[in-house]
C-alpha cells in the first residue's frame, strides 16, 4: 500500500511541527531511522511498536 498525497503531507508537516530543530542535528533523516528498526520488527504495525515501547519504557526496560 503506498501512502496517499494527502496522508503523506500530513506526515511530513507533522515531522517538521513536532521534531524541534536542535534535535534534528542528533537525529538521522527519518528514514533512515526507521531503517535501522531491526528486520524482524518490520512485521509489526507502527501502533504495535509504539505500544510495545511505551510499556517497554514505562516499565524501565528502556533506558536514556
Amino acid at each position: 500500500m503506498t501512502v496517499s498525497k494527502k496522508d503523506g503531507e500530513e506526515l511530513i508537516k507533522l515531522i517538521e511541527r513536532k521534531i524541534p530543530p536542535f534535535a534534528k542535528s542528533f537525529l538521522p533523516a527519518p528514514p533512515e531511522l526507521l531503517k535501522k528498526l531491526p528486520e524482524s520488527s518490520r512485521k509489526y504495525t507502527i501502533q504495535e511498536l509504539i505500544d510495545f515501547l511505551e510499556k517497554a519504557w514505562k516499565d524501565g526496560k528502556i533506558k536514556w
